[in-house]
């Protein structure tokens, strides 16, 4: 089955280049933005980030400049969300500072492509599931060819009826932390976000993002999955492994799971607000730590598992 990670993946091996054979039906722009920096004394932002409309031009220029391709799916005209978003948030200086770390891409809904003689909607194809199918923001990693995430999905904010504790998700504070989130795979990005955005402030994504905690909360979030059952499986062990590999002080783990069948951002935010339900939990979640890492795994029951991990 074609599918649009396959398609950006086999760019590790056909080089670069390999990306023009891709053609689309949307017309290139050609524009370019600036490299001006904003002034934080102007009454608007001096420069505008310029939204190309080709998807071709748009990652070929993504590959070239090493940036992630941030796409925004177009609602209708007469979409509240939609025009909340280009209306108010794309003017804040904030984000537009922001969105020059990117290459900026803006498309219809129902943008589709032509990937080995079969054409495709993007926002139908797996790869996108997050976004259900709906209006919205997508990122995907074109910064290293060498990294596992390259030519993937790694975030996605749908512009839907905002659950739990969130703020309308295309609100400026929603944007400004989803376009500042570190680097990483969808779920693990999409778990920070929530942490980032629940209304007390929560720190523990403030410390140093650590690959050994990183990798061990993916494989604790991918083991709950398996077993389909949440809990601190075989936790003594992985306690002194970690705690060897990590030093300072010993991690502390916790864990969450979701209601069945919720999408990928409503599942993180429930996961956090079940957090919050917890003394225990919310101390280490709200708390300062030296690392810190979140993982978050889909299981066959279509429950999401959630793991956080912290120490050093």
């Amino acid at each position: 089955m074609v599918s649009f990670a396959a398609f950006n993946l086999a760019c590790r091996s056909t080089m670069r280049f390999a990306i023009l054979v891709v053609l689309l039906s949307q017309t290139a722009s050609g524009e370019k933005y600036s490299d001006h920096p904003v002034s934080p004394d102007s009454e608007k932002p001096s420069w505008d980030v310029a939204w190309l409309t080709d998807y071709r031009q748009a990652r070929l220029q993504a590959i070239e400049s090493g940036k992630s391709l941030l796409v925004h799916f177009m609602g209708s005209s007469a979409d509240e969300r939609h025009d909340r978003f280009t209306a108010d948030t794309c003017t804040s200086q904030e984000v537009q500072h922001l969105l020059g770390n990117y290459v900026c891409l803006r498309v219809p809904s129902d943008l589709s492509l032509r990937v080995e003689g079969r054409r495709i909607v993007l926002l139908e194809d797996p790869a996108f599931d997050a976004m259900q199918e709906t209006s919205g923001l997508a990122v995907v990693d074109f910064g290293d060819p060498m990294k596992e995430t390259f030519g993937r999905v790694i975030g996605a904010l749908p512009f839907t009826k905002p659950t739990y504790y969130a703020p309308p998700f295309e609100s400026r504070s929603s944007v400004v932390t989803f376009l500042k989130l570190p680097p990483g795979a969808l779920a693990e990005r999409m778990i920070i976000y929530a942490i980032r955005m629940h209304p007390e402030g929560p720190r523990s994504t403030v410390g140093g993002a650590s690959p050994t905690l990183s990798q061990a909360a993916a494989e604790h979030s991918q083991r709950q999955a398996l077993l389909q059952r949440q809990g601190h499986h075989r936790w003594e062990s992985r306690f002194h492994r970690i705690w060897a590999q990590i030093g300072g002080k010993p991690p502390v783990e916790v864990c969450a799971e979701s209601w069945p069948d919720e999408p990928l951002v409503t599942a993180c935010l429930g996961c956090v607000h079940a957090w919050r339900q917890s003394a225990g939990h919310w101390k280490s979640v709200a708390g300062d730590h030296p690392l810190y890492a979140y993982g978050m795994h889909r299981g066959k029951n279509r429950i999401w598992y959630a793991t956080g991990i912290f120490g050093g």
